[in-house]
């Protein structure tokens, strides 16, 4: 039984949309008021994230699919979820 797979069919085929946060970066710089009594001129705390969601209904790993121009648009089963990064910061001027 030779089974003909060259015809095109949209069977394997489901929506990709999807929605991402993929930087968010916030900061809050004091005010001299506040710093000045600590003898520190400048106070900043800060925090970044890298891959903060995802919202989708893809059933796959991740909707953004990569791939090489050989490869475009399909998604592999050995791929995995980028990871979230997630840092913190301050910064002092005295």
């Amino acid at each position: 039984a030779n089974k003909n797979y060259s015809t095109v069919s949209g069977y394997l085929v489901e929506r990709g949309d999807y929605l991402k946060l993929k930087n968010f970066s916030f900061g809050y710089t004091f005010p001299g008021k506040f710093t000045t009594k600590a003898g520190i001129q400048v106070i900043r705390l800060y925090t970044s994230i890298q891959n903060v969601f995802t919202i989708t209904g893809y059933t796959g790993i991740d909707p953004e699919i990569g791939g090489g121009v050989l490869m475009r648009g399909i998604d592999h089963q050995n791929r995995y979820l980028p990871s979230r990064l997630i840092s913190f910061g301050i910064d002092l001027t005295f």
